[in-house]
């Protein structure tokens, strides 16, 4: 059986080194060699900053609003997917859908246009 490299991903080789460690280190650990000399704090702390890195990378991925114009900005984001969902699964003729998307947009962005003309 020939292997064509070419086709393996990084992924594979690397899901493969890291087997092949673990397996090297469980031989070892079994024939009473200590390969890796980790303490349990180390395991604690790495643990620790694993779990802190992931929040903080969650975090940041995503989109916290807290000021009123981003709020304002995910409600119509959040409302033009909803319209979108609409549009797709509608058996309206399109162009009275037209018209009617004008009419739901501007009773829709009233208040907030409102509120974001009081700020500026």
């Amino acid at each position: 059986m020939k292997i064509d490299t070419k086709q393996i991903t990084t992924g594979t080789i690397v899901r493969t080194l890291c087997l092949i460690l673990a397996l090297a280190n469980q031989v070892m650990t079994v024939c009473g060699k200590t390969p890796l000399p980790i303490t349990d704090a180390q395991v604690a702390d790495a643990v620790a900053l694993i779990a802190t890195v992931g929040a903080s990378l969650w975090a940041w991925w995503k989109n916290n609003s807290f000021t009123e114009h981003a709020i304002a900005g995910d409600r119509f984001k959040d409302l033009n997917k909803y319209e979108s969902a609409i549009d797709k699964f509608s058996d309206e003729d399109p162009e009275e859908e037209e018209e009617e998307e004008d009419d739901i947009d501007d009773s829709l962005f009233k208040d907030e246009e409102e509120k974001i003309d009081e700020q500026l």
